[in-house]
C-alpha cells in the first residue's frame, strides 16, 4: 500500500512557493552548519579527553612509583630500627 506524497504547496502563488522553498533551503543550511559545528566541537572534546586520559595515566604511573618507593623506604627504616 503506497500513498502519494502530500503537496503542501498546492494552491500557493508562485512567489509564495519560492519563499516556501527558500525557507526550507535556509533551514536545511542552518541544520547542516549546526551539525558541522557540533562535529568539530565533538572532535575537539575527544582530543582533549585523550590528552587528559594520557595525563591521568602518567600521573597514576608516577603515583604508583612513589608509593612503591615510599613502601620500600618504610621497610628499610623498620628493618634499621630492629
Amino acid at each position: 500500500y503506497s500513498r502519494s506524497p502530500i503537496n503542501y504547496s498546492a494552491g500557493m502563488a508562485e512567489d509564495q512557493k519560492e519563499r516556501y522553498i527558500q525557507y526550507f533551503a535556509e533551514q536545511n543550511q542552518d541544520l547542516r552548519l549546526t551539525s558541522d559545528a557540533m562535529k568539530l566541537v565533538l572532535e575537539d572534546f575527544m582530543a582533549q579527553m585523550k590528552d587528559l586520559k594520557d595525563q591521568v595515566s602518567s600521573m597514576e604511573s608516577k603515583h604508583a612509583d612513589l608509593e612503591n618507593r615510599l613502601s620500600e623506604e618504610h621497610k628499610l627504616r623498620k628493618s634499621a630500627e630492629r
